[in-house]
């Protein structure tokens, strides 16, 4: 397996998935860079974690464009 320091990523979804998601990535020390979702609850998680929150009507491409990132 390659090892990346500092690895990048975004989070999509809705639920649960992408809190537990987010919660075991942040322990294993990657850097979030946003999350996006429709789901309030995802949103108050991201604000509770400084991590940046998009509404999905923003569009994929747009948020996705604004910076480099390893993993989505």
């Amino acid at each position: 397996m390659i090892k990346i320091d500092n690895a990048t990523c975004y989070i999509i979804g809705e639920g649960a998935l992408p809190i537990l998601c987010g919660d075991l990535l942040i322990k294993k020390n990657f850097d979030v860079l946003g999350i996006i979702s429709p789901d309030v609850k995802v949103q108050e998680w991201a604000d509770k974690n400084n991590i940046k929150f998009h509404s999905d009507s923003e569009g994929f491409n747009t948020i996705l464009q604004n910076k480099p990132y390893h993993y989505l």
